[in-house]
This record gives structure tokens, sequence and C-alpha cells, in this order.
């Protein structure tokens, strides 16, 4: 929107249509896992099975966390 406005909007989405929802699928899922590498590695856990679920931490309100206050290995 920022770039083409409307045109450039629809343009994207008629794109998107056009591939199929299973690819949009799977560029989701794509991303996903990519983002969630960087997080991990980020957090210095280099698997899945790494992460202990005790420095998971839930916010129920959307806020995040004050400062200092992120899991810690």
């Amino acid at each position: 929107m920022a770039h083409e406005g409307e045109s450039g909007c629809r343009h994207v989405m008629k794109s998107l249509l056009a591939v199929g929802f299973s690819s949009i699928h799977s560029i989701f899922i794509l991303t996903l896992r990519k983002d969630l590498d960087s997080l991990m590695t980020v957090a210095g856990y280099p698997v899945l099975r790494d992460v202990d679920p005790s420095v998971l931490k839930v916010n129920p309100h959307g806020v995040p966390p004050a400062r200092g206050e992120h899991a810690k290995r």
C-alpha cells in the first residue's frame, strides 16, 4: 500500500490468488520456520528439543515484558 496504493495491493492479491492457496500456505509455513529458527538462534537454542518449557512465558495481555524479564538459558 505504501508503494503503489490500492492498485499495488490489488496486484499482490491477484498474484497470490494466481499461485493458489496451497502455495500461499507453503510460503506462510516456510516464513514461520525461518522466523522460529532466527528467534531460537538469538535465544541460544540450536534445536527445538533444547527449549525447556520453563523458559517460555505467556503474556495474556499482549504487553511486552518489562526490561530484563526475558527467558534466560
